[in-house]
This record gives structure tokens, sequence and C-alpha cells, in this order.
């Protein structure tokens, strides 16, 4: 069973940085970095804003249900953010 995958992974600095700006790497490069702005945007607001850092409860419903209370809780800050500009 032999499958082939395609890994989208960000280039390290010194590659990136020695490609020419016309190249056709630098726009894919950049569309990666803006997708994993996008995706690590309320982990970080999890962390820092919420203070979850590591789980309190002993039980995983307990954890779980704090784990979606504060995803809910980032949408909700997220939107506040888009609504206010």
């Amino acid at each position: 069973m032999s499958r082939r995958v395609k890994w989208f992974i960000a280039q390290r600095l010194g590659k990136f940085a020695a490609l020419p700006t016309s190249s056709p790497q630098v726009k894919t490069e950049k569309i990666k970095a803006r997708m994993r702005v996008k995706v690590m945007h309320p982990f970080y607001l999890i962390k820092r804003v919420f203070k979850y850092r590591k789980v309190s409860y002993r039980g995983l419903a307990k954890n779980t249900n704090r784990l979606y209370v504060l995803v809910g809780l980032t949408n909700l800050l997220r939107m506040k953010s888009c609504l206010s500009l």
C-alpha cells in the first residue's frame, strides 16, 4: 500500500531568503505563512488571554468541556474585534 503524500511544510528561512523575489516559490511560501497564522492565532488567544497552559482537572470530560468553552470564548473575542473595526 504505497501512498504519495505531498507535505506542505514551509521552507527554512535561509533557503527562503536565497530565493529571488520573482520566483513562484515565494508566492507559495507566503500562502503557507498566511494559513499558519490563521490557524495558530486562536491557540495563541487560548494560551495567553485565557491562560490555558496545562490541564487542571482530573478526567477527560472536564478538560474537554473547559477547552470547548475556551474555544467558544475565543471565537466571541475574535468576532468582537472584527465588529469594532
